[in-house]
């Protein structure tokens, strides 16, 4: 993982909060080319689309970060 030394980061933010609440991913890094927004994410599905897109690049060699907003 070192294409480049400072990680790729995307934000999760909590967007209703109602049962289980829907989340939002979104990063401006143009190497996520295609993975920049998520909308109206489950809380069900919210940790496989996270492993998802840290496996999607780490896979191409860059380092994934997840900040909570």
């Amino acid at each position: 993982m070192n294409r480049e030394e400072r990680p790729i980061v995307f934000t999760v933010s909590r967007i209703t909060r109602n049962f289980g609440g829907l989340y939002h991913i979104r990063t401006k890094d143009s190497r996520a080319d295609g993975y920049t927004d998520y909308m109206d994410i489950g809380v069900m599905e919210l940790f496989d689309i996270m492993e998802e897109i840290a496996e999607s690049f780490n896979d191409k060699g860059y380092a994934v970060l997840f900040e909570v907003d």
